[in-house]
């Protein structure tokens, strides 16, 4: 819906794409009749608008907002806040208007609302949830192998007289192991520096995320009813 048709109110449409429009007919990639294939337009439509906004759009302001060169920390933020909100809400509203006021198709912005909406809450939930939980075992499971194979790297330089020895523990020995538990729970430099190297976390993010969510609750509620319903 946002490619076609061609001409529109006697006039072409300004973002007529012909390699995409024939994508878009019937039996294509992108045909607009089957459930999936227009999910799937819509997908990748969401995706495009994430990437955009994280590598372009967040960029962009840092940089303009930098050579403002603001003489406080707190004007600094507030003009960067200003910037990343109003390019990056641009970026989510634009087709969702195009399809509202440009091509008066009721029927493709509630569809094109419904996944896109749909998309961006199931994209925040793997990123927010799933990918990090699954990042957290990879590195546990990782951890224990590390363990496992420097005990067992030990245990193979220790003479075979000294393996086969075990002597009672005395209890000066008990505790130095107590001692050597509580080091081995206590935190190590690995994992200072693993936080330290670890991405920062801006509640500027959550933050533009709710407002968005918000936005599209407020300026489409007409055209998506089921969208209050979902943002819960």
């Amino acid at each position: 819906g946002m490619v076609e048709p061609v001409h529109r109110f006697n006039y072409t449409n300004p973002f007529h794409i012909a390699v995409l429009a024939a994508q878009a007919g019937p039996g294509r990639v992108f045909d607009r009749t089957c459930a999936w294939r227009a999910t799937l337009a819509a997908v990748l439509h969401s995706a495009g608008v994430f990437v955009l906004n994280r590598l372009l759009f967040r960029r962009v302001a840092e940089a303009l907002t930098k050579w403002e060169n603001h003489p406080t920390v707190a004007e600094h933020e507030s003009a960067l806040v200003l910037k990343r909100y109003c390019l990056e809400a641009f970026d989510y509203y634009a087709a969702p208007l195009y399809l509202a006021f440009y091509e008066l198709d009721v029927l493709a912005l509630r569809s094109a609302l419904f996944t896109l909406f749909v998309a961006d809450c199931l994209r925040r939930l793997a990123t927010e949830l799933v990918l990090p939980y699954c990042l957290l075992l990879a590195q546990d499971r990782a951890r224990r192998l590390r363990d496992a194979a420097a005990k067992k790297a030990d245990a193979d330089q220790q003479p075979p007289q000294q393996q086969q020895q075990q002597p009672a523990l005395q209890e000066g020995d008990a505790v130095d192991s107590i001692q050597d538990a509580r080091a081995d729970n206590c935190v190590t430099d690995k994992t200072l520096l693993a936080e330290v190297s670890s991405d920062k976390y801006e509640q500027f993010d959550d933050y533009l995320e709710m407002c968005i969510q918000h936005g599209y609750i407020l300026l489409f509620a007409s055209s998506f009813p089921l969208a209050s319903l979902l943002a819960i």
